[in-house]
């Protein structure tokens, strides 16, 4: 164990620009002396849900989402069938996405699928990447059974200043309810918030101590969907004095 810790200290010296990152080896490897070495590790080799939802659950609890690596791609056979694209687009948007395996090549990766990629990438660095930097991390579903079907997942990730989140709501079995209040914990009742609903494509004007008192019902009918919230503080227009 010294030998190898050794090992990866004289390489991170003689490497300074170099990102270290650490493979999963099924959970074997994600305690702090190996973390410590590394800047970012792969949070498991199971990468399907609902069990990978609920992985990602489990694991914030303990390590910053934003050192988590998670796959999109073609890891496992038949990942078509465990969720819509935009459900495991957000399985990896909410950790630090990585791509392989989605195409065997470029000129046969499917226009639809590379448009819903370019923009998920491009909402992820614009976005979701910012407030995952040193976020506060809450958990609306913090049990979730790993062998039985629980029907919700829900994270919420919020900004330290609490002027910005990202909640994505996971529809993980038909079990259960098909509506889920959402109450952010991360927000400030005093702000007023743009609520931009993801999927829908729709954003409206909130008051922080609304959405606290009232919740946001979200309504997902099916497994394998999901709703991704995004809050931005409305800032006060400043009154500018002027002289006659």
């Amino acid at each position: 164990m010294d030998n190898l810790y050794a090992m990866f200290d004289r390489l991170r010296k003689q490497f300074p620009k170099v990102i270290f990152q650490n493979c999963a080896g099924g959970g074997g490897r994600l305690d702090y002396g190996i973390l410590r070495r590394f800047d970012s590790t792969e949070l498991s080799d199971w990468m399907r849900a609902p069990r990978g939802l609920k992985i990602l659950n489990g694991m914030t609890w303990l390590l910053p989402p934003e050192i988590l690596l998670r796959t999109f791609g073609t890891e496992v056979p038949d990942l078509a069938g465990d969720g819509d694209i935009e459900s495991q687009l957000a399985m990896v948007q909410m950790s630090l996405p990585i791509f392989r395996g989605i195409s065997p090549s470029p000129g046969d990766l499917n226009p639809l699928l590379r448009e819903k990629i370019r923009s998920g990438v491009d909402l992820y660095k614009r976005e979701l990447r910012p407030i995952l930097r040193n976020s506060r991390v809450y958990h609306h579903t913090p049990q979730t059974e790993y062998y039985s079907e629980t029907p919700w997942v829900v994270l919420e990730y919020a900004s330290p200043d609490a002027r910005r989140g990202v909640t994505t709501l996971f529809r993980t079995s038909n079990f259960g309810e098909n509506i889920f209040r959402f109450v952010p914990r991360g927000l400030d009742t005093s702000r007023t918030y743009k609520v931009t609903f993801k999927n829908r494509g729709e954003t409206v004007e909130l008051s922080g101590l609304k959405m606290m008192q009232e919740g946001i019902p979200v309504r997902l009918e099916t497994a394998g969907t999901s709703e991704m919230l995004l809050f931005s503080s409305v800032e006060p227009v400043s009154k500018v004095s002027s002289k006659n």
